[in-house]
């Protein structure tokens, strides 16, 4: 598999196994800055798109979002206490290493499996 076609890999996992973002049928606003507490609580979308410019995501935002199998999080996004909760088998997309709320995030929560991008 040629270098440009790994996009992204699973953290820890065989590098030939990769996971690519799908489509996303819910893309947030390029100007939002902070999704609040509850904000998307039962809305029904399986691949959502976070822009870069999002710097906050709120406890339970997401809750109940039973169909979400993939979200992007930008860099630098802190992940508020259960934004996931509810969802099952989430796999959340984002860049490794210090600061990053999606990898920390998904490092206490079982429902969720992180994915890092590619730089």
């Amino acid at each position: 598999m040629e270098r440009q076609q790994r996009k992204r890999l699973a953290r820890g996992g065989d590098p030939e196994a990769v996971q690519t973002f799908g489509a996303p049928d819910f893309t947030l606003p390029a100007d939002i800055r902070v999704i609040e507490g509850y904000a998307f609580e039962g809305t029904v979308m399986t691949v959502a798109y976070i822009p870069d410019g999002c710097t906050g995501i709120g406890a339970y935002a997401f809750k109940d979002c039973k169909a979400l199998r993939q979200i992007r999080i930008p860099t630098g996004c802190a992940v508020g206490q259960f934004a996931f909760d509810g969802c099952e088998n989430v796999t959340v997309f984002g860049v490794p290493g210090p600061g990053s709320g999606a990898e920390q995030y998904c490092a206490t929560h079982e429902s969720c499996t992180f994915v890092a991008e590619a730089h």
